[in-house]
């Protein structure tokens, strides 16, 4: 039994001036015992190094957590409630904002630059956060950090679907939402070991 990929191509005639172009559905026929291993390699590794965006999403958003436990009794920070919140919630906030930047970012620059710009905004982030030693400093470097994460929230799923054969866009699309969720667990472990310690 075969699979109907509907397909949407673009038909122009050749004949009076003014005419306009129709949009016409035609279908690809598919085998149904394709496998999801038929597909290039690449395909996977694509979606890999682009998922690490969800990876970082979810670590980023949960580590804090942990974190604000060793960071309240560092004298050099002086962080009291205001500042706990401030601090837990600006990454929240900043990934609102720049998920709305990200759309008419992803339509100017395209998904890949996009993607490679909120890799940059990461890693500035995270050496802001690692050299921080005042609160303000550590509240800059989780407002460049939501700002990453809001640029990869809209840029990685689309990217990873646009890239996809079509039997596979689900599968592949749905491994970004897994790697959010697996980035949140790897960040309670490592706050769990660093707090033991």
């Amino acid at each position: 039994m075969s699979q109907i990929t509907p397909l949407l191509q673009q038909d122009s005639d050749s004949g009076e001036e003014g005419n306009t172009e129709d949009l016409q559905l035609t279908f690809r026929i598919m085998p149904s015992n394709t496998s999801i291993f038929a597909v290039k390699k690449s395909i996977y590794a694509l979606t890999f190094l682009s998922a690490l965006g969800g990876f970082l999403f979810g670590y980023d958003t949960g580590v804090v957590s942990g974190a604000m436990l060793l960071i309240e009794d560092d004298p050099k920070m002086n962080i009291n409630t205001e500042w706990t919140e401030l601090i837990v919630s600006a990454t929240v906030g900043a990934a609102w904002l720049f998920s709305l930047i990200g759309g008419p970012c992803n339509e100017i620059f395209g998904r890949k630059p996009t993607i490679l710009i909120a890799s940059v905004i990461f890693t500035v982030g995270a050496i802001v956060m690692g050299v921080a030693e005042s609160r303000e400093i550590l509240l800059v470097g989780r407002l460049i950090v939501g700002a990453g994460i809001g640029l990869a929230s809209m840029s990685v799923p689309m990217y990873i679907s646009e890239a996809s054969p079509p039997h596979l866009r689900g599968l592949l699309v749905s491994c970004n939402v897994l790697v959010i969720t697996f980035g949140q667990f790897v960040a309670a472990c490592i706050c769990g070991v660093f707090f033991e310690n």
